[in-house]
């Protein structure tokens, strides 16, 4: 269960709203053992309920999928094939790539989802090549939209991955490419990527709590509508987070600053449809230009130097107790804060975008059974 209650009014990045809602994801299937190696084939249902919607309309998915996992030398390799819920996803965490609402109203990736994993947890012994390192990589599809009169192909590719250089060092990238295709209303293909390496300092285990990490990213983007403007646009943003936490009380605190990640948001395409969150999943504040209700007609830049300097500041507040294995309980409050960067002192100022209250919890009987097995 979900609750969302967002307040945007004092911007116009997005309405404001209150998702409340509730899922349950059942499934079952069969799993055989085989050596080195583990398959499971899996069904199951996606039931979705945004309490007060209309004539109490529930939103069902069916999943099926089949998962492989294998274990190798120094590494274990997974594989995930067929519709199944978003979860098995490591990669794309950052709302910049895909935003806390779109993941939660969109629980299913249909496609493909390969990962390694790399560590002293794998076998890994002192001889290993790398011994001390540990790693997590991903590659996956999710095939977002098949052809039709009004909906676009699309589907997006995403490369994730991390490595623990040091005790307290980690370095990692994520990155996607969403391929907006066709539909029969419009003839024109838009292309949106967007990349992100970065470096995460952790000092938890030094300053002896649960979370102290300071991360330094740099997030690119290449977008172009063929139909609009044949040419790429590439804006670029530096990315500045900060998290700290203790006693399941946490304060994570995330600034960006750069040209516009999402310059394409409020352009309308050849049909005269808005991009909005079509085209750009990450969250709409990563526009970074505070707009503060100003009425505009938005146009697609010629250049990347035309697009518009800004910034974005996340501020979040938040309790997530450990209350038992299987049962999982966050609640927080988020503040927003955009600006415009220029020359004219008057849009410089950091402007309070809106801010947010949400609460949710788990249920996961599968971890709870398992703790329950094992203890």
């Amino acid at each position: 269960m979900k609750f969302d209650n967002r307040e945007f009014d004092s911007s116009k990045f997005q309405p404001s709203f209150t998702l409340f809602g509730a899922r349950i994801e059942p499934y079952a299937g069969l799993r055989v053992d085989a050596g080195r190696s583990s398959h499971r084939l899996l069904a199951g249902v996606d039931v979705f309920k945004e309490f007060g919607s209309y004539k109490g309309q529930l939103e069902a998915g069916f999943m099926a999928y089949y998962n492989m996992n294998l274990k190798l030398k120094h590494s274990d390799f997974s594989l995930y094939a067929g519709m199944m819920p978003r979860r098995v996803q490591k990669g794309l965490q950052s709302p910049m790539f895909l935003s806390e609402l779109y993941r939660f109203r969109d629980n299913r990736i249909e496609g493909l989802v390969l990962s390694w994993e790399l560590g002293q947890n794998n076998g890994c012994n002192m001889s290993c090549p790398g011994h001390g390192i540990s790693a997590h990589f991903e590659l996956g599809c999710d095939w977002m939209g098949m052809l039709h009169f009004e909906q676009r192909e699309e589907f997006l590719i995403w490369l994730s991955g991390d490595m623990k250089l040091l005790p307290w060092l980690k370095a990692g990238y994520d990155a996607y490419m969403h391929h907006y295709a066709c539909s029969a209303q419009v003839n024109s293909v838009s292309d949106d990527i967007l990349a992100e390496p970065y470096i995460i300092f952790d000092f938890s285990s030094l300053a002896h709590i649960q979370a102290l990490e300071l991360k330094l990213g740099w997030a690119q983007a290449l977008q172009r509508d063929r139909a609009l403007n044949s040419k790429f646009l590439a804006p670029g943003a530096a990315e500045i987070a900060a998290r700290i936490q203790h006693w399941g009380l946490g304060i994570d605190n995330s600034l960006t600053i750069g040209r516009s990640l999402s310059p394409y948001r409020y352009v309308t395409d050849a049909a005269g449809v808005s991009y909005d969150g079509r085209f750009n999943k990450g969250d709409a504040f990563y526009y970074m230009v505070n707009i503060n209700g100003l009425a505009q007609e938005y146009s697609i830049p010629g250049s990347t130097s035309e697009i518009e300097k800004g910034l974005y500041d996340r501020l979040e507040f938040y309790w997530q107790p450990k209350i038992y294995p299987g049962i999982h309980l966050r609640a927080s409050v988020l503040l927003h804060f955009n600006a415009r960067i220029g020359s004219d002192p008057a849009y410089t100022a950091k402007v309070h975008s809106g801010s947010s209250q949400t609460i949710g919890i788990i249920f996961d009987l599968h971890d709870m059974m398992r703790h329950l097995i094992h203890k």
